[in-house]
Parts: C-alpha cells; sequence; structure tokens
C-alpha cells in the first residue's frame, strides 16, 4: 500500500472533520494503528485545525470577560442561587395498610371464586339427578316391555339394573 498516497486522497481530512462514512472510518482507524505514517498525519492535521481555529476566534470584550469572573466568583459559594423551594409534606405510607389492601383484594376473590364454584356444584347436582331419574324411568319402562314379550327379559333387566346401579356410584 503506498502510505502517501492515502494520506494525499483526502481521507485524513474527512476522518478529522467528521465526514468519513462508517466503513471508511473502521478502514483509516485499521490503517492508523498499522501505519504510524498515517497517525502523525492525522495528530498533524489535527493540531493544524485547533491551531487555525484559535486563531480565527473573537476575544471577548475585556468588560465582559471582568462581569463574567465576577458573576461566577459570587456564586461559587452558593449551591443553589435564588431561593430554595419550601418542602411540601409527605405523608408516608406504611406497609401494613398496602398488606390491608391486598387482604382484601384476596378476600373478594376467593368469595367470588366460591359463590361460583358452589353455584356450578349446585348445577352439576341437579342436572345429575334429573338424569338419574330419566334412566330410572327408561329401565323401568323397557323391563316391563320387554319381559311379557321376549324370553330373555330377566338378563335385560340385571343388565339395566347394573348400568343404574354403575350410574349411581358415579
Amino acid at each position: 500500500m503506498n502510505v502517501k498516497e492515502y494520506i494525499s486522497s483526502g481521507i485524513v481530512e474527512s476522518y478529522v472533520m467528521g465526514l468519513a462514512t462508517e466503513a471508511e472510518r473502521t478502514e483509516f482507524e485499521a490503517l492508523c494503528a498499522q501505519y504510524p505514517e498515517i497517525a502523525e498525519a492525522r495528530n498533524a492535521f489535527e493540531l493544524a485545525l485547533e491551531e487555525q481555529l484559535l486563531n480565527d476566534s473573537l476575544q471577548a470584550p475585556p468588560f465582559l470577560q471582568s462581569q463574567i469572573k465576577d458573576k461566577v466568583n459570587s456564586s461559587a459559594g452558593e449551591a443553589y442561587p435564588g431561593e430554595l423551594p419550601e418542602e411540601t409534606p409527605v405523608r408516608r405510607v406504611g406497609a401494613w395498610k398496602f398488606l390491608a389492601a391486598a387482604s382484601l383484594i384476596l378476600l373478594a376473590g376467593s368469595v367470588y371464586w366460591a359463590l361460583t364454584t358452589n353455584k356450578k356444584n349446585q348445577d352439576l347436582l341437579a342436572r345429575n339427578k334429573e338424569l338419574e331419574n330419566q334412566a330410572q324411568q327408561s329401565t323401568a319402562s323397557n323391563w316391563r316391555s320387554s319381559s311379557a314379550t321376549a324370553p330373555g327379559a330377566t338378563m335385560r333387566h340385571a343388565r339395566a339394573r347394573s348400568a343404574m346401579q354403575r350410574q349411581a356410584a358415579c
């Protein structure tokens, strides 16, 4: 790589002024670490730019400089220039109040859960009773009709009775 050509390409100025792209910056920083001549060119340009800016800058008038110094020196002893605002009273809330609120919320939730569960249980018990009655009625009517007409009715009656007993056990 020709270092002098690289330096004269304007990359040093672009880097120092912040105009280089991300890829150019990454490449430039890697080359600065590898070639000390590039790093020296960067430092020389930074110093020259700083010197030129200092020479071209305007000096503040002496009376303005003295006013600024006086203002800084007079307020150096104060932590906060001007009046401090009054402190507003803060009411502290104890932890027990938060615990009481949390326990009330838990109580309300558990009461709601108990009521809804009880209602569902009552509905299921009523439905179960209704199904048992239907099963008993259908079994009794089937037994009467089958015992009069079919010779194997006693076997069907025994099966129906065992099915009813299984349903009642559930």
